[in-house]
């Protein structure tokens, strides 16, 4: 990540407007001398020394600030770029005398010097956005450096401020959870291991706190961020190795990253009455039940027959009833929830003790249209061989998943692609399952487009593929399995971090 140039505020017209008075002090000060004698002269020479000093403290000040908003920092934390910015002031200004003001017949030249820099530490002020703060001396004489006529010493600061807007809703979280580490754009992100095994690969960057490869497993087209790697000395001198640029994680990967766990137990629904109902106290739907609730229906999973094809947007659930008695869509009793406040946002979500769909034969089995739809399964999730899904460009699907998700047997996205039309995941995992050891299974030929986020190991085998981008505690693969990178949002990570002059500084003379 880089540091972007900070657009000039007002603090430096500031600085600058004051130099400039006190220059023009200065000479009005020379001029008016020249008629006074003995202690008013001394007095008046006194007086064009602190000014002119002080705009050169100023100055020096005003140069510590641009060169820190010039620098081109890469860092995925504010700690990282605090240094980074420290590393150019020390090579730009550090130790290094410059000219305020050359010498003139009567008077001999000006000059400031940057004399120190602090260490990087945690701001303890008042604003939010500041994360990280270093102090700098700075220095102003007339004269020889060693036998000045006067001089004086200043003290300012830099903050290093996050200007991140904080993620508001899934989407912006998710985005931040894949581009805050590393290289950003990443493929595949764990707070554990990253364990590739066989012809398993990843195609684009890592970021992981562990990496293991073993056999003839790939990282290819991408980056390395972590904090451990662990593979055979001979694997180095594969050319995929030689081509990746490589970096040590300055900032430990969160376990949970976009707060999901917390969001989970304290997002509710707000009722008719006002009355705020968690989540996890929502009556759930069964799907089997529901189909039965229909006229001539049966106790059957979607993709079976007669309900081969179900159709799902934000209002109406629907299924094609393929029985002879009734061959028509038929609406399905399943009520929806709104607003929910869920991880800061209001949504409107249904919610099912389980979610199945199985072979059926008939392309799609289900159909996702008319917009956003997020559902939520206290359960578990099947997908597997035979059936399909299609989720309209204009659309998304969301599910978030407390029991085990499996997407098996050659189950098919008919969609090709990670993300829809508007910038979004076309479809987003999130798995809550925190206490289980590979609730996220994904094999079987199964190509899966959009973002898996789980709080548990993801175990990817038997050829299963996530095309997109994928978050877990641990992520396994191996065999013919591979994540393969495809951006699942509108736009990559943004620049986070920016340096600013801290307006309180302190001048003494």
């Amino acid at each position: 990540m880089k540091t972007q140039p900070k657009k000039r505020n007002t603090q430096q017209g500031y600085i600058l407007v004051v130099a400039l008075i006190a220059m023009l002090f200065v000479g009005a000060v020379f001029v008016a001398s020249s008629n006074r004698s003995g202690a008013e002269e001394r007095l008046a020479t006194s007086q064009v020394h602190a000014a002119s000093l002080e705009s050169a403290i100023y100055a020096g000040m005003y140069r510590v600030e641009t060169t820190s908003n010039s620098n081109n920092a890469d860092g995925d934390s504010a700690a990282s770029v605090c240094e980074a910015i420290k590393s150019e002031l020390s090579d730009e200004l550090l130790a290094i005398k410059k000219t305020f003001q050359t010498a003139t017949d009567n008077n001999p030249a000006i000059y400031w010097k940057l004399v120190k820099l602090g260490s990087c530490k945690d701001y303890t002020g008042d604003d939010p956005k500041v994360e990280k703060e270093f102090q700098f001396n700075l220095i102003a004489w007339q004269g020889d450096e060693s036998k000045p006529i006067s001089r004086i010493a200043g003290n300012g600061k830099i903050l290093i401020k996050n200007n991140n807007p904080e993620p508001n809703g899934v989407i912006d979280g998710l985005n931040n959870v894949f581009n805050q580490h590393g290289f950003g754009n990443n493929a595949a992100v764990t707070s554990g291991t990253l364990s590739l095994t066989g012809g398993a690969e990843v195609k684009g960057n890592v970021a992981a706190s562990g990496i293991v490869i073993k056999g003839g497993a790939e990282i290819t087209d991408g980056n390395l961020a972590y904090e451990e790697i662990d593979m055979p000395n001979n694997m180095k001198d594969k050319n995929w190795y030689k081509k990746a640029e490589k970096m040590l994680l300055d900032e430990k990967i969160k376990v949970d990253p976009l707060g999901l766990e917390k969001a989970m137990n304290e997002s509710f629904y707000t009722d008719q009455d006002d009355k705020e109902i968690l989540l996890n106290n929502l009556p759930k739907a069964s799907v089997r039940d529901a189909f039965a609730n229909l006229e001539h229906g049966q106790k059957k999973e979607m993709g079976q027959f007669p309900f081969q094809r179900a159709r799902i947007t934000p209002e109406k659930f629907e299924v094609y009833n393929a029985d002879w008695r009734v061959e028509d869509h038929q609406e399905v009793d399943i009520p929806i929830y709104s607003p929910v406040s869920l991880l800061g946002e209001d949504v409107s979500l249904r919610v099912f003790d389980d979610f199945k769909i199985n072979s059926g034969g008939k392309d799609p089995s289900l159909t996702i249209s008319g917009g956003r739809v997020i559902l939520f399964i206290d359960g578990d999730v099947e997908m597997n061989g035979g059936a399909s899904m299609q989720i309209d460009s204009d659309s998304s699907l969301t599910l978030i998943v407390t029991g085990e998700f499996k997407l098996t047997g050659g189950f098919e996205f008919l969609n090709k692609n990670a993300v829809n039309d508007k910038g979004e995941p076309l479809f987003t995992l999130l798995s809550t399952y925190a206490g289980k050891k590979e609730a996220v299974k994904i094999s079987g030929g199964t190509k899966l487009y959009g973002v898996v986020y789980a709080l548990s190991d993801l175990k990817l085998g038997g050829s299963g593929t996530i095309v997109g981008q994928a978050f877990a505690a641990n992520i396994n693969a191996n065999g013919g399995t591979a994540i393969d990178y495809q951006p699942a949002f509108g736009d990559g990570g943004t620049d986070a971090f920016t340096p600013e002059l801290d307006s309180d500084f302190e001048i003494n003379y």
